[in-house]
């Protein structure tokens, strides 16, 4: 993304990012306990990027979260709405808080996808663990607003953010040799094994 490209975008998001960050119906319309689904996934210190007004900070411990946006009536708004909780305006270009976490809660399907891996590879230098938490399909990039001044609908698959992951974003610290594991262990799934977890890559 050139320099043009990326102000446009800071601006967009700055200037009217509150209206899409909000869900028009109902303040939670997932229609499941976020709370207890992010419990499972998210370790300790919770670094949320883009967490706009602070909806689901309330679901997560005051003590361990943190939230940041480009969006600073956003995060004037999360800190009214949110006393006890920790937020900040950040600058996207710069490195990200130190955290257990990295939070992007429906966040990521409004990069774009030449801004993606950068920001990707920015959270993964912050932490050990980058949670995104989206409805993964693209169909729904056809569903875009002619009127809007930059593209918001960015969806991707699962499979895409594992090939992203792949481009120089996130390294291995730590290789375990699986040849001492006995076969029952090790479970064959369509397009990888389970050993102890699922993984999938996309065809290349």
């Amino acid at each position: 993304m050139d320099t043009k490209a990326m102000n446009e975008y800071l601006t967009f998001w700055k200037e009217r990012g509150l209206d899409f960050i909000i869900p028009p119906e109902t303040d939670d319309p997932e229609g499941f306990d976020i709370g207890e689904v992010l419990g499972r996934v998210c370790s300790s210190k919770i670094l949320e990027v883009g967490c706009g007004t602070g909806r689901i900070a309330k679901y997560l411990d005051a003590r361990k979260y943190f939230g940041v946006d480009i969006n600073s009536v956003a995060i004037d708004k999360a800190k009214a709405e949110n006393p006890g909780y920790k937020f900040s305006v950040i600058d996207l270009k710069r490195a990200l808080p130190a955290s257990d976490t990295v939070l992007f809660y429906t966040v990521c399907l409004h990069i774009p996808d030449d801004l993606i891996a950068a920001q990707l590879k920015r959270a993964a230098l912050s932490t050990k663990r980058i949670v995104i938490a989206e409805i993964m399909n693209p169909k729904y990039r056809d569903n875009r607003d002619p009127s809007l001044d930059y593209d918001i609908s960015n969806q991707r698959s699962l499979d895409q953010y594992v090939d992203l992951m792949k481009e120089d974003v996130h390294r291995p610290t730590l290789l375990v040799d699986i040849a001492p594991l006995p076969l029952d262990k090790i479970t064959a799934l369509a397009g990888g094994l389970r050993i102890g977890a699922g993984a999938s890559n996309a065809a290349a």
